[in-house]
Order: structure tokens, then sequence, then C-alpha cells
């Protein structure tokens, strides 16, 4: 098992360089696969990689310059990851952040300042999520080609039926130890080392004990506050100000033309916070708490009932002006916004609600994301094109990714309460 993390760098543009720098990306993004500018095939720790570029925008007397995001969700310590980056991709590097300012000039770049360049223009992300835990770059495809063999070269090749289910686990077993290329079937992925476990439910007991202590032991002093809280969004809800009739913006054919050609999908969604102290920090404290659940409670491959996404994260920009929100997922636009409003609308609507013309809401949580047309106008209205998207595994889904681990894991050995007739369901 292996730790996954979400790095998102943003860099400030230089004046005059906006098109010039679109239509590089573009051409990177159009056949990612063969790009000979950025060989992603070979960064060996990376599951997703997008490059988007975001237009610049004032807010009162600050103008906020047009900004490149390279966005990545990676395996293991954010060094190595970065340290590859440059040294596989240096010179695509180069070719792109030569458009952004404070980049070393052409020539000029190596390994060492590329790197100092990248963390610099780190920012913080606010919402992290994985569908897929602990499953590393190379353990995803190579389970499902473990799968892929069992089903072709041995369980769909007669009849099973009137077999006893310990016979066929015992024939599976037999097979994948006597196959040439399986051996490393044999054992199972290493664990979290102790010390994650400790740290893990050390941070979840903590924060458990905080929350009793300030429901239980300090009731009487936060109950006026929680009540004063509650009259102010009541009073937002009412008075809140937005656009139902959104118009379909010129970008739909682009966001068309990027979609749909995978089994997995991407999206890229910006729009601003609505002003105020008050949805401002309403909208920090439900990130953090879909953040906590996602790490302690939708941890088995669904965020919030939603069976399909691989990797989400939302990040607050411009001093919590903005929210960016990238995430990469399974199936069609459409049934994604779909899972959205039929299975997650509660926490989704806790978190949109605080940004303009969302849908009406009620207690922060309510209708919003359950008006259908309205939700998926206002979700397209402020999604954004990506010029380059980047997946290492296209045609496996979060279900299949997190089934195969379940295969492998009684292939070598892991003991489970799951019965073995359930477990040859899974093929």
């Amino acid at each position: 098992m292996i730790n996954q993390h979400g790095l998102t760098i943003r860099a400030s543009i230089k004046d005059g360089k906006e098109d010039e720098l679109r239509t590089l990306l573009n051409t990177i993004g159009d056949d990612v696969i063969r790009s000979n500018k950025l060989p992603f095939q070979k960064l060996t720790t990376v599951h997703y990689m997008r490059f988007v570029m975001v237009e610049g925008r004032t807010f009162g007397q600050k103008k906020i310059a047009p900004s490149l995001f390279l966005s990545t969700n990676f395996d293991g310590p954010l060094n190595d990851h970065l340290k590859q980056i440059v040294e596989v991709a240096g010179e695509g590097l180069d070719l792109i952040y030569e458009h952004c300012v404070g980049y070393p000039e052409p020539g000029k770049a190596n390994s060492a300042n590329r790197i100092a360049y990248l963390q610099k223009h780190k920012i913080r992300t606010t919402t992290f999520y994985t569908g897929t835990r602990g499953r590393s770059v190379a353990q995803i495809p190579q389970e499902e080609s473990l799968f892929d063999r069992i089903g072709s070269g041995l369980l769909n090749k007669r009849s099973w039926k009137g077999e006893e289910p310990n016979d066929i686990f015992k024939a599976i077993k037999a097979y994948v130890h006597t196959t040439k290329g399986l051996e490393w079937a044999k054992k199972l992925s290493k664990p979290f080392p102790l010390q994650y476990y400790l740290a893990y439910y050390g941070q979840l007991l903590a924060v458990v004990l905080l929350l009793l202590f300030l429901v239980i032991g300090l009731l009487p002093i936060t109950a006026p506050f929680v009540l004063a809280w509650y009259l102010t969004l009541h009073y937002h809800e009412k008075h809140d100000t937005r656009k139902d009739q959104l118009i379909p913006m010129k970008r739909d054919q682009i966001l068309a033309r990027r979609e749909d050609i995978l089994i997995q999908n991407q999206m890229t969604h910006l729009v601003d916070v609505k002003p105020g102290f008050f949805r401002l920090y309403t909208l920090k404290f439900v990130l953090w708490a879909v953040g906590f659940l996602g790490k302690y409670y939708w941890n088995k491959g669904e965020l919030g009932g939603i069976p399909t996404i691989h990797f989400a994260r939302w990040v607050l920009l411009d001093g919590g002006k903005r929210l960016l929100f990238f995430s990469n997922f399974d199936g069609s636009w459409q049934n994604y916004l779909g899972d959205f409003i039929d299975k997650a609308a509660v926490g989704l609507t806790g978190v949109w609600s605080n940004t303009i013309n969302f849908p009406k809401t009620t207690n922060l949580i309510y209708a919003g994301a359950k008006a259908e047309e309205p939700f998926k106008r206002w979700a397209r209205f402020y999604q954004i094109p990506t010029q380059v998207w980047y997946t290492a595994y296209p045609n496996i889904s979060v279900q299949n990714v997190n089934n195969n681990s379940k295969v492998r894991e009684r292939i070598g050995g892991k003991s489970t309460s799951e019965s073995m007739a359930d477990w040859l369901r899974r093929f």
C-alpha cells in the first residue's frame, strides 16, 4: 500500500503569451499518449496529470494575472515526484513554462532550478479525495491484468457448474501460482507502515474528542454561536441574488471535444465564492468536513455514495475569492452530474451553495443540486476547458480497481469475512 497525494502548481502567465501557450497546450492535449514534448507514460508515479489555463480577474483594486495550473495525483514523497517530473519531462516543462513569469530563461533551466520553481509555486489543496486509496500506479494495471488472465486463461475455458466454491478457488490459486508472469500475485502488497496507522487513527481520535468536547462540554457557550450562525445562514439564503437562467457559453463545444473519448473523463470547474466573511468560513468548514469524511468514512471507493471518482480536489484561490474543482471520474459528464444529484446532493450542495448563482438552497445542504436542470446548467456554465489531461490507466474504472484488489488479496492469502461464494462473484 502506498500514500497518494495531490499536487497543484499555479504560475502567472506572461503578458501577451496566453494565445501562444494555449496553442502549445492544445497541441499536446490532442495526442497525449504520443506526445514527444511530455512523455507522460515514463512518469511512473503519476496517476493523473493536467494543465489548465485560467483567465485573469480583478477583485476590487487587485488584479489577478492569467494563470497556468499543473495538477497531478501521484504516489510517494513529493520530492521524489518532482524529481521524476523534471528529469523525465524537463524539456517539455521548459517549452510550457517559458510562457510563465519567473521561469529560468531559455537554455538556463536545469533539474535544480526547475524543482525550485515548482516548489515555489505550489499551492495548498483545501480538500483531497481518492477512490482507490493505497493503490499505486503500477499496481492498478497489474491487478487488472491478473483479473483478465484468470478469466481468459482458466474460468472461461470450461463450465464450472456444480463445482464447490472452495474447489474453484483452489483451481484459481493453482493457476496463478503456476503461470509464468503471475508470480508477483502470490504475495500481498505491502501494508501501510505502523506509523501511518498511528498517525491516521491518532488524528481521527483527536478530532472526535474535540468535537465531543465542543458539543457536550461547551454546549452552553457554543449553542448561541450555532444559533447565530443558523439565523445568519437563513438570512443569506433568503436574500442572496443569483441568475437561474445561465446562458451556455461558446466553450461548450471545446469542452465536448475532450469528453467521452475514454472510459474515464475529467472536469475542471471554477466559480466565485459568494462575497463576505460568513460564506467563506462556512465554505471552509464544509470543505474540511468533506475532506475528513472522505478520509475516515468515504474511504472504500465511494464519495458520498458516488462510486466513480478516482481523484478529486477543491482548491480555494485568491484569498478565498474563487473555488477550483478538479475531478477524474468514470463515465459520461451527464452520468457524473446525475450521480451528484441522486447520491451526493447534500454534501455537494453544502460546498457549492456558498458560491455564486448556485440553485436556491435551504439549510445549507438541501435543495440546491436536487434541482436537476438548473444544477446541470450551473455546473456546465462554470466548467472550464482542460487543455492537457493524462491518465495512466484510461480503461480501468474505480469499481474495477477496488474489485481487482479484493481478488488479488485473497489469492495472496489475506483473511477476509467475505464468503468464498461472494468472492467468486467478483468474476
